[in-house]
């Protein structure tokens, strides 16, 4: 949620309880944990975080939150703490911010992914090895395989928050729902 942080459902769904995010083992907290830019749960059964102004944070099931920072070694990366969207494919992490994207193999290989710099990135979504980027200023499509920006969106579109597409039969541009 904006502003009143992260809530978790009882099981019968009729009930959410807000989850504190600063873990026992933090001393101080670093940022700010209640604006929630973006969740985006893995492939390996992880739930990711990203927040305005307290960076990305790794939800440990029983242990709290643990923020990336501590796996980041880019100063360029690791100074800028507003996340504001997360996305891991089967070969990389991919990290929106205020300021474009940063992806690589692993935290510690994190750079710039040129072509979308300087907008803040909003939502991520992966078809057919092809990463869809939705932007303050529109979309993009990087090639996932050769690591290149293939579209970039006109003029006619602004803010993109989320991208869909649907897995009917029809023709590609039929299926992109911005």
């Amino acid at each position: 949620t904006c502003w009143r942080g992260v809530y978790r459902s009882n099981e019968d769904l009729t009930q959410l309880i807000r989850i504190e995010i600063a873990s026992d083992s933090l001393k101080q907290v670093r940022g700010n944990y209640s604006i929630i830019l973006h969740i985006h749960h893995d492939k390996n059964n992880v739930t990711w975080l990203a927040t305005a102004n307290g960076g990305l944070i790794k939800l440990l099931e029983g242990n709290g939150f643990q923020n990336a920072d501590k796996l980041i070694s880019s100063p360029d990366i690791s100074r800028s703490l507003n996340c504001t969207s997360f996305f891991q494919s089967d070969n990389n992490i991919y990290i929106g911010t205020f300021n474009g994207i940063y992806h690589g193999k692993d935290f510690s290989s994190l750079h710039g992914l040129n072509g979308v710099e300087k907008v803040k990135v909003n939502a991520f979504y992966e078809y057919e090895k092809k990463l869809f980027i939705g932007t303050a200023s529109g979309f993009y499509i990087l090639d996932q395989e050769t690591d290149k920006i293939i579209f970039k969106s006109g003029p006619w579109n602004n803010k993109i928050n989320s991208i869909f597409i649907s897995k009917r039969k029809l023709d590609m541009w039929n299926k992109l729902i911005v």
